[in-house]
């Protein structure tokens, strides 16, 4: 918990220094009777260093913003009808100044509703205040608050405006902890990055996260490589991968092989993993299987594939009951294929494998079934007519 600064000590350093301290620029900190948040303070207040800002509220903005933080409910959000951008600054300087981590948490989830890369009738756009704001509270003691700001970053971080100097903070704070709810909320953000301005420090992140004991962590981590581009060391990486396929967790099992497809689908060790995985006891192992070996083009995986033609388990796959780094429960999903079938999976390998190519009709949503049934009996007998002039290895 970062040391609380007093007034006095404050007022010495613009005293003797010239400068403003942080959150003196506010004049907010706790007890002030000025303080935003005031009616609401509780203990376990962040504290969290941040300059001043460069929105410093009138009076009745102040009274204002009282009154919003005086509604905080028991899971740290203002009501809805506070919600919107006539109360955009007021959420910025709550989020900054508040004296309670439920009050600015609620300001930090309004932040990121009421805020945009560019303005627009609904949103402000944000500024180096909203910026600021993020910087200083992913850095927060309390994991709501850290797991709210690094949602609220994500306005800052995307597009072409991302601002490399959050994205550097919200680096630099991920190599404070590797425990898993603080790590997951850390690549959950750091995805999201434009891929010319992720950096060789994502290494790190993601293979600690890939090393980790929990299999939720690690799941997570694989889905969201598949948005990541930043220079890794391949060989390492193919390395982790090809250990997380024997993982006792179908989904680390699942997305591992993807992973290897999307990324090694060329090397004979991944396609000979694959060809092994579609005899996995999991469904949706099998499915991701059936789509590595599409990314593969190995065209002798047919043989196998249509054996499967009549598999219809569902592929789903959830991982639950893990704590999030805000406290809430969380949950892991995993889908095989569009319709969440094991033959829809092999159908859409074996077409992307299939010259000549194989016609299916579309699926019609209310009778999914019965469709991918007869796309099923379709590919079958392009299989017979075929089967010949596909190479057996």
């Amino acid at each position: 918990m970062p040391k609380k600064r007093s007034v006095f000590k404050g007022a010495m350093l613009v005293a003797v220094l010239g400068v403003v301290p942080p959150l003196l620029g506010c004049k907010l900190l706790k007890g002030d009777d000025d303080g935003a948040s005031a009616a609401s303070a509780q203990a376990g207040s962040t504290g969290a260093p941040l300059g001043a800002l460069k929105f410093q509220p009138t009076p009745e903005q102040k009274a204002a913003a009282d009154a919003i933080a005086a509604k905080v409910n028991s899971y740290a959000r203002f009501p809805h009808d506070q919600v919107g951008k006539e109360n955009a600054k007021l959420f910025v300087y709550l989020a900054a100044t508040g004296t309670s981590n439920d009050v600015i948490a609620a300001a930090l989830d309004a932040m990121r509703q009421t805020h945009g890369q560019k303005a627009s009738a609904k949103v402000e756009q944000v500024d180096d205040d909203y910026a600021s704001v993020v910087m200083a509270r992913v850095a927060a003691a309390d994991g709501r608050v850290q797991a709210r700001a690094l949602n609220a970053a994500k306005s800052v971080i995307i597009g072409k405006e991302a601002r490399s100097d959050v994205i550097s903070k919200i680096v630099e704070v991920a190599k404070a902890s590797t425990a898993s709810p603080f790590r997951m909320e850390i690549i959950d953000t750091l995805y999201a990055v434009p891929r010319d301005k992720q950096t060789p420090d994502y290494q790190a992140i993601w293979f600690e996260a890939l090393d980790s004991a929990d299999n939720y962590l690690i799941s997570r981590a694989l889905f969201r490589l598949t948005s990541v581009s930043a220079p890794f060391d391949q060989a390492a990486l193919k390395t982790k991968l090809v250990k997380l396929t024997a993982s006792d967790d179908p989904g680390v099992r699942g997305r591992a092989i993807e992973i290897l497809g999307s990324r090694f689908a060329k090397d004979k060790d991944v396609v000979d993993i694959a060809m092994k995985a579609l005899d996995d006891k999991h469904p949706y192992v099998r499915s991701e299987a059936a789509g590595t070996l599409r990314y593969a083009r190995h065209k002798p995986a047919i043989h196998k594939l249509v054996k499967l033609l009549d598999d219809k388990e569902k592929n789903t796959y959830d991982i639950r009951g893990f704590k999030k780094l805000d406290g809430t429960t969380g949950s892991v999903h995993h889908d095989g294929s569009a319709w969440s079938r094991v033959y829809d999976a092999v159908i859409n390998a074996i077409v992307g494998l299939s010259d000549p190519k194989l016609k299916l009709e579309r699926i019609n949503y209310k009778q999914a079934e019965k469709d991918l049934d007869r796309n099923a009996k379709l590919t079958k007998a392009w299989y017979q007519k075929n089967k010949g002039s596909i190479p057996a290895k």
